[in-house]
This record gives C-alpha cells, structure tokens and sequence, in this order.
C-alpha cells in the first residue's frame, strides 16, 4: 500500500547514505547477471496480488483482491500461474487476501478481511488440496494482517487486530484455532500487527507499529518463546516520524536463529514551502535475544521508498521488495539483496501502469524467488540466479 509520508531532510543522518538506485544492482553485468522478469498471469484476471507462499519453486499460493471485490487466490502448478477460485464472502462484499501460507501441499491457510458499507471483519479460508473454503475465525476481528506456518511441527500462527484497535494473535494446532494472549504496554496505544513469522517452536516474532494514531506510529515486534508473547519496541532511525515494520522473516536453520524485518519510516506532515521531504526504508536484524538496525540504501530522494516484503533462506541471503514514487498515485517497483554483508538494489520490472508496486514475496531457496503486487492488473515476477 502506498504510503505518501514526507520529512523534513536532515543531512546529518541521511547524507551519508544518498546513492543512486541502480548504483548496488545485484550481478555483474547487464547481459549475464541474475534477476527479475515479469511473468504472465491468468488470462482475465484483474486486481491486485497482496500475499505469496512456496512449498518450492514450482509450487506457490497467491493472494489478494480482484476488481470485482471477490477473494482473488492464484495457484503456480505445472510452470504455470492459474486462478484457484475462492469462497465468495457475499454480495456487496469486498474480499481481500492479505496473508497466505502451507504447511504441506494439502493443508494451507489465507487470511484477510471481509468490508461492508458498515463494518470490516476478518476471514480465514483453508485448503484441503482441492479447493479453497471458507474456515470458522477463533475470534471476532476488523481484519487479519498475516499468517505464517510450520510444517514441523505442524503449527500455524496468524495475527490481525480487533475493532478496538488491540492486537489478536492465534495458532492453530490439532486441526483448531485458539486465541493467545496479546501483550500490550501502552494501553492507550493502538498496537498494529502486520506479519509474523517464526524459527521453530520457540521463537516466533511478529512486527508492526504502536501508537496513539497513525502519524505518530513507532516500530514494535511481539516475541513468542514458546510459552508466552512479550512486547519489545524498536528505536526508529528518524525522530518525530511514523515508522512502521511490515514483514518479517525468519530462519530456523541458522546456528543462531536469525529474523530480518522491513518497513519504512517518514514524516507524516507536509514540510513548509520550498523543503524537501523523504521517506527511507527500514531493516532491522533480530539475534541472539536483541534487535539491530542494518543500514539500507535509501533510494531517489523524495521518491518515498518502502519495503512492503522480505524472505529470507540464510543468514547471508535475503531479498526485500516495495516500492518507490514520487506521488501517492505513482510509483515504481523495487528490490533489495541481502548479500550477508549489506544491502543493494536490484533492478525490477516495471509494466506500464501509473501505479506499480510489490506487496509480498517468497524465496524457497537460494535459486529463485517470486514477488507479487500490482500494476494496473496483479503483477507476478520470478527471480532465478
């Protein structure tokens, strides 16, 4: 979602990191290098792509919301992308997808939320190898931001938020869904939770942004150690600005289990005439019990870059998608890879449409990735190494 959030430019923080975009493309040249392609989606389909998941790369769920107001869910199978239709959630209903995962190719879970005229509430759908279902919700919420799975054990984790603004947490475990407690320090704060993700039975952590409205949001992440989930605030890069994590991504196989998180931070007022704003993106590293901030080329100034997305397969591996524009209703595709020593730019498609951006991705492993969003119509790119 494309957020237009300008800051006033203090050259004592950012200076240092100004660069051009393409300046830390991954690979070595042009003609031979890896990278990203656009890949055809479903004849007739319309909308918008917001979620991904891989059992492998030739096997991946995507998620969002047609122009139709309809659930939109994509299966990749046998090398091609198709329509995998959804429940309908009723007439005059707005549908959307926001999160997608499996813990096999038979057991998936999608998560997002249902909008009247009046009211938002969300909904869960699972697959059974077949088809797509509509699943009873364990708890009565405005919307469902994210889930993610196991598949050993098979325990699945999703998160979203309550009409009053708390958070909601709940795993699924035994063929049932069950609600677990949700920390919050401020209660006088929304705590907004927007993706979770876990490295193993004992460690799951999700990600958002905590405050008393929007403009004044500061990163948070809500750590489960196997018994019970804590609150542990993050310091954002910038003063007096929203920051907001929106995916995190962590690793099981790593000796020290390891979790990245992205975002993006920016003002959220209008500087006075003839100022310059910005908005730059945010990554942070979790190990070993604390969260550090990783820097992050900060892209065009005042072209207002955020990272939507990350997935990574190793310590030393990792790729982030968003995007990036000078307006609210324009924008242009971005990527970073995480190379185990820092970040660079990678170069993207960009189809013709006023507005492009990438939403979600997943990497199996280290040898291809997929990356969806929309530009016009859902957008689906492929990397391969």
């Amino acid at each position: 979602m494309r957020r237009f959030l300008l800051v006033m430019i203090v050259l004592l923080i950012i200076g240092p990191l100004v660069m051009s975009r393409f300046a830390g493309a991954v690979g070595a040249s042009a003609a031979t290098r890896p990278g990203w392609t656009m890949i055809p989606v479903p004849t007739g389909v319309s909308g918008y792509l917001d979620a991904v998941t891989c059992l492998s790369a030739t096997d991946c769920f995507a998620g969002g919301v047609a122009n139709s107001n309809a659930v939109l869910i994509t299966h990749l199978e046998g090398g091609t992308w198709r329509v995998a239709q959804g429940p309908s959630v009723g007439l005059d209903v707005t549908g959307q997808i926001r999160g997608i995962a499996c813990v096999s190719a038979t057991v998936c879970f999608a998560v997002g939320d249902s909008v009247t005229v009046t009211a938002s509430s969300g909904i869960i759908e699972a697959y059974r190898g077949q088809s797509w279902k509509l699943a009873r919700s364990p708890v009565n919420v405005a919307q469902w931001s994210a889930v993610t799975c196991g598949r050993s054990p098979a325990i699945c984790w999703a998160v979203g938020s309550k009409v009053n603004g708390s958070p909601v947490i709940v795993r699924y475990r035994d063929s049932s869904w069950l609600e677990v407690p949700a920390p919050r320090k401020n209660l006088g704060s929304s705590l907004s939770l927007l993706s979770i993700s876990c490295a193993g039975a004992n460690l799951c952590i999700a990600v958002g942004g905590e405050g008393p409205a929007y403009e004044e949001k500061r990163p948070v992440s809500e750590i489960w150690n196997g018994t019970s989930w804590r609150v542990v605030n993050l310091t954002s890069p910038l003063s007096t600005v929203v920051s907001l994590l929106q995916s995190v991504s962590c690793l099981s196989k790593a000796i020290s289990p390891v979790c990245v998180a992205v975002g993006f931070a920016g003002s959220s007022k209008k500087p006075p005439p003839g100022a310059v704003g910005i908005e730059i993106p945010l990554i942070y590293r979790y190990q070993r019990g604390d969260w550090t901030a990783t820097p992050s080329p900060p892209g065009d100034l005042d072209h207002y870059p955020e990272l939507a997305a990350v997935s990574c397969t190793s310590a030393t591996w990792c790729w982030a998608v968003g995007s990036q524009g000078p307006g609210q209703d324009t924008s242009s595709t971005l990527a970073e890879h995480w190379n185990g020593t820092t970040w660079k730019w990678a170069t993207t498609p960009d189809p013709p449409a006023e507005y492009r951006s990438l939403s979600a991705v997943a990497c199996p492993d280290n040898e291809e990735c997929w990356a969806v969003g929309g530009a016009g119509k859902p957008l689906i790119v492929n990397w391969k190494n």
